[in-house]
Formats: structure tokens, sequence, C-alpha cells
């Protein structure tokens, strides 16, 4: 600058001392007389300051002067000489009328005179410094501007000069401004080596506590201070500054406030000072409003010192780019409740908040408190070195509990930070967090709540930090509502951390693929009522996937709970290429949880997912929890199996899952039911699924159409069981290599109910390929309607096994029917292999195996078979592998009857046989293979004749009823034979015997009267022994 150099040329021509010039001063004003050159080194007051000495240094480097004439230069730098003689105006007491400081007050067109200060000299009158004076100060003298107004305006062809009266930093106290006048300015004035004892600076304006004051200064220079070459205290306002040059100070060039910060102009030069920044002492800079008041920053070119705690309320802050801000220990910066953040550095100059030290943690930070301004923006900033004492991160927003908080954050860089890079308090707002770096930070890049995770972009970077994770702690979502409030977290490039209990309702969230949340222990994840998840791994773009995973900070069973839907029943809720893994914590049953919570209600669809190592299943599904498609996913490694589920999800099961390699392999499914919207509408239908499924309780399945794949295996809790109700259809239908499996968790005859078939009549229902097995606990093992009024119908039972039941392998009871039978094996159980009643026999066949139970034997109730009973016409009674045991009572039929060769009818005490009007029978056994009507084992092991009643033909009179090779003992009970032919009085009967055995009656063999009649030669052509009466005995 023009001026500057004007006023540090230092040329000076010798002059005769005014006779105002105190003689004998103590400061070398004698003038000296060994080396001519001396002059052309001294300043304006005719001395040799630094600039002089570097001058002499820099010419006898260039061989300008010798090495004599440098020492002389530093000789007099050194002692304080005046080199050249001036004349000398002293000011030693205070101003109290206006005064005007002239150059030469005898000779305007002369030599300026110097105007030496001595002592403390107080300004209480305008003072006006004309251009081209020259001031100086005696050691420890100042000047005090305490009402003014201070017009000390130079001009650049001049300028005003003040020095000491000897080179040294802080040699006297200053310039000292308290004068609150808006006319004080300085212009064009170099002032130098002030700043001693309690003034601060060259220029110091109301540094005293309780003192304000407020000067314009422009194109000056303040140098050679003993601290600041400006000192602006707390109640120091510059009313212009620009075009100044603060260098070589001891301190810094500028010291100022928080307040004062945007008073000060790039267009001055900070640096070539011992500290090399402006310091800024913090306070809390306020205004009328941001829409009022927008103060800037400017970019120094050299980093302001910010020292304590720095608030920013009731305006728009902006720093200009570049502009680099160095905090001391523990200071930090805080933007109040009305301010408004506008910060945008450049890709190539960002506004840097650092720390006055490199070290991780030497500031606290930047705190947005209570400014929820949507436009506060922070944008190409890097903030560094931060989070000391309770400060846990570089940036903190609205993290006082109550504080609420808005911001942008882009492109900027978080790193070397003592805590995490950012921390965001519950009640902010945050918006557009794009591009940012976070990273070499302690505790991890950031800390946000459950509601901000939205605001992260995984356009940013959160690597190379101590801990690689966003920590979330549980704030909770509660947005808008699902169909206009869209949320989405993004796969950013590290995990989320999330800790505590996290809830989100009111919103439709999304997960970008890719994504992975860290749990830590015994945090969660719960979905509510409002809520629509669209949690998907599958990239449309490329038609490839990146599982989102959900896992635990420790890769242990049970560190977390898992995730939660808490009466969530939008129908597009959606999970698929999603990892859950490590939960169950707290008592949770899966790591992924529907509903389990009583009066809860879920609905979820996923595939493509895997569920692992949880401490109990990877999926629990409550009373609510409804679920479908589940397509191809990995249960495994979890501790209790692969889910716990309700009877009505089983159907959502998808042979393409893998269920294995769980501690206990199974599906666990609970007693829900089935209860579906009709047979004719609604089908459901079991997978097999590669590990059985573990039913308890009763199970009950109406109105639906039901079905099982073939290889399905189904195993039962000891007690539990499964009911198919009247409006329901049941198609059991397995194959020879994939049989549909029955069974018990324990194999004990017993240890399960069974099946019951309760009034459910189609034709579609059937059992094929089926195996039944450890059944018969209050029940057979397949119950056809026992229960007494219920009716039941099954189409077909084939190639089925019944075993290792307690009681029998199939029951019928009253209104029971099965259609066709056939290639069953009936095997192991302790009563028999069948207990039918006398209506179903025929439906029984000689395809079946009935060997190797307990008892070998089919049990008869008593019933009546009439016509229309029976599928089969006219029914036939096989002659199975093991005998008919017909139970205590009346076994009667009442249409056509065939009993096939080789049948083997046992009666029980007191059993009878009886054929009814509208019976037909034909017993036509063989030589070879005779159908045998015996008592049970009691009376052939101990002879007991009359065991049983017999056969008894009630009005049967057809022609065709007839035995033919039929063996009947053991019989005759209370009655006249045991073949007895209508002995009721009125009865009348028809039975055509031949070759027949009649034997160990206690009676008579055959009895015939009234109006019975048989063939003519029964008596002869038929075996009559050991009857206790006659033997044959026809009476007609």
């Amino acid at each position: 600058m023009g001026s500057l150099a004007a006023l540090s040329a230092g040329k000076a021509t010798t002059a005769t001392v005014a006779a105002s010039t105190q003689e004998g001063e103590s400061d070398g004003t004698q003038v000296g007389t060994n080396s001519n050159h001396l002059p052309n080194y001294a300043n304006r007051a005719g001395r040799i300051n630094h600039e002089g000495l570097q001058q002499a240094l820099d010419d006898y480097s260039n061989g300008t002067i010798s090495q004599a004439e440098r020492d002389a230069v530093i000789d007099a730098f050194s002692t304080g000489e005046r080199v050249v003689s001036k004349d000398v105006r002293t000011i030693a007491s205070d101003i109290n009328e206006d005064t005007v400081l002239e150059k030469n007050p005898d000779d305007p067109s002369g030599e300026a005179v110097v105007w030496q200060f001595d002592g403390s000299i107080d300004v209480n009158a305008e003072l006006e410094i004309q251009d081209g004076v020259v001031m100086e100060f005696t050691q420890g003298s100042a000047m005090n501007v305490q009402s003014g107004p201070l017009l000390a305006n130079g001009t650049n062809s001049e300028g005003i000069f003040a020095t000491g009266t000897a080179a040294r930093q802080g040699w006297y106290g200053g310039i000292y401004v308290e004068s609150t006048d808006l006319q004080n300015s300085m212009e064009h004035m170099l002032v130098e080596y002030g700043g001693r004892g309690s003034y601060r600076g060259c220029l110091d304006i109301a540094s005293d506590g309780t003192d304000n004051g407020s000067i314009a200064v422009t194109n000056c220079t303040l140098r050679w201070s003993g601290e600041y070459g400006l000192y602006q205290g707390g109640g120091g306002t510059l009313l212009d500054e620009g075009d100044n040059v603060y260098a070589d100070n001891r301190e810094a060039g500028v010291r100022t406030l928080t307040s004062n910060i945007h008073e000060y102009s790039p267009s001055s030069a900070y640096n070539n000072n011992d500290r090399n920044y402006v310091f800024v002492a913090g306070n809390t800079a306020s205004d009328e409003g941001p829409d009022e008041e927008t103060r800037t920053w400017s970019n120094l070119e050299v980093p302001y010192r910010m020292q304590g705690g720095h608030f920013i309320d009731n305006l728009t802050l902006d720093i200009e780019p570049g502009t680099e801000l160095e905090f001391s220990q523990q200071s930090n910066l805080t933007f109040e409740s009305s301010s408004r953040i506008d910060i945008e550095g450049t890709d190539t100059d960002k506004v840097v908040f650092t720390a006055a030290t490199n070290r991780r943690g030497w500031w606290n930070g930047v705190y947005i408190d209570d400014t929820t301004d949507t436009e506060n923006l922070f944008n190409h900033c890097v903030f560094e070195y931060a989070g000391n004492t309770n400060w846990t991160a570089a940036l903190e927003v609205a993290t006082g509990g109550t504080d609420d908080g808005a911001v942008e954050v882009r492109n900027c860089v978080f790193r070397d930070n003592d805590g995490f890079g950012i921390n965001v308090g519950g009640g902010t707002d945050l918006r557009n967090f794009e591009n940012n770096t976070y990273t070499s930070n302690v505790d991890g890049a950031a800390r946000i709540g459950t509601a901000n995770m939205q605001s992260l972009s995984s356009t940013s970077d959160f690597t190379g930090n101590d801990n690689d994770y966003v920590l979330v702690y549980d704030n909770g979502v509660n947005g808008n509502g699902r169909n206009s409030d869209q949320r989405r977290w993004d796969a950013i490039n590290v995990p989320w951390r999330m800790d505590g209990y996290h809830n989100v309702d009111n919103l439709e969230l999304s997960i970008e693929p890719g994504a992975d949340f860290a749990f830590t222990e015994a945090a969660g994840l719960q979905f509510d009522g409002g809520s629509r998840l669209r949690i998907s791994g599958f990239i449309d773009e490329t038609e490839e996937s990146d599982p989102i995973t959900f896992t635990g900070t420790d890769e242990q069973r049970g560190w977390w709970r898992g995730i939660y839907l808490n009466d969530t029943t939008d129908q597009e809720n959606l999970m698929e290429y999603v990892i859950i893994e490590y939960a169950g914590a707290e008592g949770w049953d899966g790591g992924l949880d529907l509903a389990s919570g009583g009066t809860d209600n879920a609905y979820l669809q996923f595939n493509n997912c895997t569920f692992q190592n949880c401490a109990r299943y990877g999926v629990r599904a409550g009373g609510g929890g409804i679920m479908e498609n589940l397509s191809s996913n990995l249960y495994t490694g979890n501790g209790e199996g692969a889910m716990y589920i309700p009877t009505y999800d089983v159907e959502a099961l998808s042979d393409s899952s893998d269920f294995t390699g769980n501690d206990n392999d199974f599906v666990r499914v609970w007693n829900g039911g089935i209860d579906g919207d009709g047979a004719g509408s609604d089908s459901r239908s079991w997978d097999a699924i590669n590990v059985p499924l573990r039913l308890e309780g009763y199970q009950e399945i109406d109105n639906v159409e039901f079905s099982i794949d073939p290889g399905a295996t189904l195993e039962f809790t000891e007690n539990s069981g499964l009911s198919f109700q009247s409006g329901s259809v049941f198609i059991l239908q397995g194959t020879a290599n994939d049989q549909i499996t029955f069974t018990g968790t324990d194999a004990t005859r017993g240890w399960w109910s069974g099946i019951y078939i309760n009034e459910t009549q189609s034709r579609k229902n059937r059992l094929e390929h089926v195996i039944v097995e450890y059944a018969g606990n209050g029940q057979n093992q397949l119950d056809i309607a026992s229960g007494g009024t219920d009716n039941g119908q099954i189409e077909e039972i084939s190639n089925c096994t019944f075993r290792n039941g307690e009681g029998y392998g199939i029951e019928w009871g009253n209104g029971a029917y099965v259609r066709n039978m056939s290639n069953n094996l009936y095997t192991n159980n302790t009563e028999g292999a069948v207990l039918t009643r006398t209506e179903n026999m025929d439906e029984l066949d000689d395809s079946s195996d009935f060997t190797g139970n307990d008892k070998d034997r089919v049990v008869v109730k008593t019933a009546t078979l009439e016509s229309g009973d029976a599928f089969d016409d006219p029914p036939v009674w096989d002659a199975l592998n093991v005998p008919y045991e017909m139970r205590t009572g009346n076994h009667e039929v009442d249409t056509e009857l065939e009993v096939a060769a080789g049948a083997r009818i046992e009666f029980q005490e007191e059993a009878r046989l009886r054929f009814q009007s509208s019976s037909q029978i034909r017993m036509l056994g063989e030589s070879d293979n005779e159908i045998l009507l015996t008592g049970t084992d009691d009376a052939r092991e101990f002879g007991i004749k009359g065991w049983w009643y017999g056969v008894y033909m009630d009005d049967a009179t057809s022609q065709l009823n007839r035995f033919e090779h039929v063996t009947v003992e053991w019989a005759g009970r209370n009655g006249p034979g045991a073949v007895d032919i209508a002995s009721g009085g009125t009865d009348d009967g028809f039975l055509a015997l031949e070759n027949c055995t009649i034997r160990k009656s206690s009676t008579s063999g055959l009895y015939a009267e009234n109006a019975a009649s048989t063939n003519s030669d029964v008596c002869s052509v038929n075996t009559f022994e050991d009857n206790d009466g006659q033997d044959c005995f026809i009476d007609n």
C-alpha cells in the first residue's frame, strides 16, 4: 500500500531541536555523531526501529555497508538513541480542551516535529491528529481517549506515525479508547511498540471490563506490540475496519470477541505475528433477529483463535469459504434458539472448525441449541479435534434433553474427534446429511436418534474411526401416516449400532439393500400399528441382492431382543433378503416376533431371509400374527428351533426354505387352530418342510379345504392332538416314497391324542400313504366321529400305517364311514388293530395287515347294519388276517351281507349276531377255508359253552339266506340254540345251512320253530358236536 510505504520509509533530515525539547533526555535524544550513515536507517522520529535495523542487515548482506556501519546501526537500535535531531514537543498532561496536533505548528510545510507523550495522558476533548504527525511515547506512557472524539486521519501520502522512544515490544502502553463517540477514527496511521502492562495492544479498545469504546480503524499498521496489535474489549466496537496491517506483535495481530468478529475485514493483513491468528474471547453475539441481521465472519487468511464459550443468538451467521476457526482447550461455539446458520465453504476452500492443538478432544465442539430455523446449513466444513469434557461430538445438535434443533449438513468432514463426529439430540430435524466424511473419531462416526436415521446418507463415508459405526439411541420414530410419510434408512458403509429399544410408527419405512444394523445388549426394534415396513435387500436395477443384516454387537445368542411387529397389519409389509441373528434377549422367543403380546396383531410377508443363532427361535408368531409367502428362507443355529408359530401360519411355510441346523430341528406349532372362510373357497396347504412340525395342544381345523404335501412330518407333544371339524375338508395324500407322518415327540405309545374326525363328511376327505404312530392318549390314533352324536366320512384310507398306538389304530364312531380302505398296516397297538362298529365292518379290507398288535383283533362295537349304510353292494365282511371281535350286545344286520370265506368272527360274552327282516345273509366258506363264529379266548381256554348267544334269524325270511362251511361254537347262551331261526313266537325266518359245524352249545345246536324254515336235510348235511341240548331241533 502506498500509505504504508510512506509511513515506514523512516527517512529524515537533520534539523535543529526546538527550544521546547528537554535537555539531557535519558532515552537517547542526543544525536549520534560517530556515523554519518545512521540517518539512512532512522524512522520519522529519528530513531532506529526494527524496520531500520532489518534494512541495515539486508544492506550488509548485499555489501552495501560495512560491518562497522552495520554494528553502529545495531548499537543505535539497542540503546534507542535518536540518530537524527528532531524538534520534540512534550505532552505531559491531560488534554481537556479541543486540541489539534499538527505536523509542524510553526511551519506547516516544514519537517514534522515529534510529539512526545510522557505519562498516561487522558484525552477528554476532541483531539485531531493531522496527516504527517509524528508521535512518540516514553516508556510506560499512554494516550487514553476517554470522551473524544479522536480524529487521527492521515492520508495515503504521509500518514500519522506513533512509536516508542525505544524499539521494544511493549515499551509503552498504547492508545486506549473508552470513548463511544461515533466520530472516533484512525486512518493511515502507524502505531508501534505499544502494549505495555494493562494496555493490551498498540490500540486498546475498552479492555477494562466495564468500559465501552468505539472507533473506526482503516489503512493503519499496528505492530511490534507487547501483546496484540489491536485489543478489543467487551465493550469495544469497531465502527469500520479494513486495509490494516497487524504484524510483528508478540501475541497476535488482533484480540476481539465473538460479538465483534464480523467487524474485521479480509482486506487487512493479520499474519507475520508471533502468533498468527486472530484471538477471539468468547461472549454472545446477538442482534435483532436472523431476518434483520446477518453477520459475516470473513476469511482473514489466518485462523480465529476461539477461547472460551462463544454464543450466537438473534442473528444469521455467515462464515466465508476458507475461514479457519481454531479453538483453545475446552472452548466451544453455540448457536442459540433464535439464530440461523449459513456456513458454506467450497470444495477447495472449506470452513474449518479445529483445535489450537491437534489433539483429539482438545476443544468442546459446536452446539446447536434450540435453533430450528429450516435454513440452517453447514456446507463444505471441517470439524476436527473436538469432544472435550462432557461434549460427545464435534457437532452437537440439540442434545440437551429439552432442546430442539434443525440443520442441514453437506460435504463436511468430521475427523479426529474424541467422541463422535456428530451427536444429534432427540428434538432435532436433520435434512440432507449428504456427502460427508466421518473418520478417525474415537467413539464412532455419529450418534443420532432413531427419528433422524433417515437423514444420514449412503453418499457419506463413515469409515476409519476407532469404532466404525453410527450409534443410534432409542428416541423412536412417529411419522405423519404411512401413506404420506415415507422414510428410508440408507445402507451406510458402517453398521448402524442400535442402542436401546427403538419404536417405529405412523410411517412407511424402507431400508436400502446392504444396510447393517448391530444391536447392543438387550436392544430391539419394534414396528407399531401405524407403520408399514418395506425391508428389502433386492436391488431392482440389477436384479441382484445385497442382504440387510440385523445382528448383535456381540456374536452371542440372545444378545439383543429382536424385531417385534406390534399391531402393524398393513398388507404391504415385506421383508426379503434380510438376515436376523443373535437375537432373543429378555425372554424374547424369536429374532423376528409377530404380535406375541396377547392382544397384538401383525401381518408380514418375508422371503429369502436368514434367521440364525438366536437364543430360542428364528421366528415367533403370536395369536394375531399372520404370515404369508415365506419362501426360500433359512432358519439355522437357533437354540430352541427354527420357528414358533400358530397353526394358522403353518400354511405360509415353504419347502423352498431350510429349517435345519438348529439345536432342535423342528418348527414349533402352538394350538392356534384354523377357522377359514369355508372349504369351498378357502384352501390351505402345508408344505413338506425339511424338519418336523411340532404341534402343541389340541389343534382344530375348520371351514377350510386342508392338505399336506407328501413327505411332511408332524410330531405332537404329550396330550396334544389334531381335529378336523364339520366345515373342513382334509386331503392327506403322501406317496409310496414320501409318506406323511403323524408321530409323537416321544416314541411312547399313547404319547399324544391322535387325529379326530368330527362332523366332516366331504367325499374329498382322504388319507393315502400316511403314518400315524404313538397316539392314543384319551382317544385312538385315528378317531372317526366317536363322540356319540358326531358324524365323519372319509373317502379313502389306503396305504397307511397305524402303529405303536395306545388303544387301536382306528376307531369308528356312530355316523362314521370310510368308503375305500386298502393296503393299510395296523401294528403294535396295545388294544388291537381297529375298533369299529357292526355297520362299518364291510369297510375293512383283506389287503391290509392287522397283525403285530398286543391283541391281534378287530374289535366291533354293537350297531345295526342297514340298507344304505354300506358303500359296497352288497356289503362284505372280508376275511382279515386277524379275528373280528364282536363286543357284548346285539350286532344287527338288516340288509344284504356277505361274509368272505376264511373270516373269523369272535364274540365276547353275551354277544349276539341278529339278522333282521330286510337282511339277506350269505356266509359262504369253503371246505379248506371255512368261516368261524366262535367265542373269545376265555370261552375257548376255559371251555365255556353258552359264552355268547349265537346267530338269531329275526324275521329274516329271504330264501337266499345261506351258511356254507361255517362253524358256530361256544354259543347258546340263554337261548334255544346256537343258531336260532325265528324262535320268537311270531317271528319268521329262513336260513339254509350246508356243510356247517355247530358245536359246544350250551343248548341245542340248531333250533327252528314256528314259522321258521330251513333246508329239509339240514340235520343231515351239517355236523353237530358236543351240544348240551338237541343237536338239530326242528319244530314247524
